[in-house]
């Protein structure tokens, strides 16, 4: 289930020129739900400009990544910065409603 890297390329092509239209395109890899990733994926974000990316499925710390955000890097020397979701789909799933609790889990 790892998307093509076509329809990748398509996608982004599209998205910013569209986003262009609209003012300045935020160059940020948002991939929150691939089940896996292509290797090259730092090399495509990179030919459009994009240095950062978030991801959650993909790698975990069964595999030997234990950290939220590192550098990934192509076979070719392109990478991105990278922010892992470290809960997925839960990431403001526990987060406190109350205005003051909030305040307190950012100190």
């Amino acid at each position: 289930m790892v998307v093509g890297g076509e329809s990748i390329v398509r996608n982004l092509l599209y998205g910013i020129k569209d986003s262009e239209e609209l003012g300045n395109p935020m160059r940020i890899g948002y991939l929150p739900d691939s089940f896996g990733q292509s290797s090259q994926m730092p090399q495509i974000l990179n030919g459009f400009d994009i240095k950062y990316s978030i991801f959650w499925r993909g790698t975990s710390e069964r595999h030997g990544t234990d950290k939220t955000e590192f550098y990934w890097e192509s076979g070719d020397g392109s990478k991105v910065l990278v922010q892992l979701f470290p809960l997925g789909y839960a990431i403001g799933k526990y987060l406190p409603e109350d205005e003051e609790e909030l305040q307190k889990k950012n100190e």
